[in-house]
């Protein structure tokens, strides 16, 4: 039984494994079976994970998978910048 202290401490000092644990106790996806169902690489998964890339639609599908809401896991939106 994962403990509710330890996710809190997980979320901040690493947020990739937290989302990979959360994935794993409620949903039981990993992210290379989110990615074949996104129909998206693995790479493009890690990126969102990491906050590297940015796609709400992954994003969400990531949520989903780990029973939070969206908010939970990314409370401030990267906003890509616009070219000039």
């Amino acid at each position: 039984m994962i403990k509710l202290s330890n996710l809190k401490k997980l979320k901040k000092q690493n947020k990739p494994l937290y989302i990979r644990t959360l994935m794993a106790a409620n949903s039981g996806i990993r992210l290379l079976d989110l990615s074949i169902k996104l129909g998206v690489s693995t790479a493009m998964i890690s990126r969102v994970v990491h906050d590297v890339g940015v796609s709400r639609p992954i994003q969400q599908a990531i949520a989903d998978a780990c029973g939070v809401s969206y908010e939970h896991l990314w409370p401030e939106e990267k906003t890509r910048k616009k070219a000039a």
